[in-house]
């Protein structure tokens, strides 16, 4: 089985929870599904649950958290010191197209995020580095985001935004290459992937049914690198992904 890019998809869902506007923990039940760039990739989808808990200082969003050390989570400036796992793995579980090709484990980062009011909109830009040894690389994105509508009384909202992503020929090696150990033991020529930047569209929202319970979304579609694409192991040019799931807030 190949997976890949899943928990982009819960960043997008941490992005959406900052629109509560007081401390609380919440959790709920959420499916992930996503296009895959892998050969032999295919679109699956993936349920399972998500607690978080939204302070004023500290925000734990399942297997991120930040802390902010200047401004707060609301829509003053703000920087936060943050940990994330990585949003890629890569599993070749079996697939006979990809024999001699390395499973790629999710990675932990650690950085600093950096939020702002500009234009009518959240400018957000992100900077980190891995820190469980799987690549040492770098990840960097600077976005914004903006409600292009909603309900007075915050009932509802939708948000459409756009992101840069910047990958570390490090990082993006790891994930997209194929290593000359591989190439010995597969059918695929060695390739180095080297640093990229690559952009992404999204669209999210969430409807609020009372003051617990919340239906959120979110749906990101990102255009690979040509580094990327032109990788043997890859077999695409972008990719989709979306979330739907349900919330409740105490």
């Amino acid at each position: 089985m190949l997976t890949n890019k899943k928990t982009l998809a819960i960043a997008s869902l941490c992005f959406l929870s900052t629109f509560s506007v007081q401390a609380q923990w919440s959790a709920g039940v959420i499916g992930i599904g996503q296009s895959n760039p892998y050969i032999g990739g295919d679109t699956g989808l993936n349920v399972f649950p998500i607690v978080a808990y939204e302070g004023e200082k500290l925000v734990w969003r399942g297997p991120f958290l930040d802390y902010y050390v200047v401004g707060t989570t609301r829509t003053e400036t703000s920087v936060s010191v943050n940990l994330a796992l990585a949003a890629n793995d890569f599993e070749t579980d079996g697939d006979p197209a990809l024999v001699g090709i390395e499973d790629r484990d999710i990675s932990l980062m650690a950085g600093f995020t950096f939020n702002q009011e500009l234009w009518n909109g959240q400018f957000s830009a992100t900077l980190q580095t891995e820190v469980t040894n799987e690549h040492q690389g770098q990840r960097a994105t600077v976005g914004w985001s903006t409600a292009i509508a909603k309900d007075p009384r915050f009932k509802w909202r939708i948000t459409a935004g756009v992101e840069v992503e910047y990958l570390s020929d490090k990082y993006a090696d790891y994930y997209y290459g194929v290593s000359a150990r591989e190439q010995q033991n597969s059918a695929f020529a060695a390739y180095d992937v080297g640093s990229v930047i690559q952009p992404q569209l999204t669209l999210g929202g969430y409807y609020s049914f009372n003051k617990n319970w919340r239906l959120i979304g979110n749906l990101g579609w990102q255009f690979l690198a040509s580094d990327i694409k032109d990788s043997p192991i890859i077999d695409g040019d972008t990719v989709v992904d979306g979330f739907i799931g349900v919330t409740y807030s105490f």
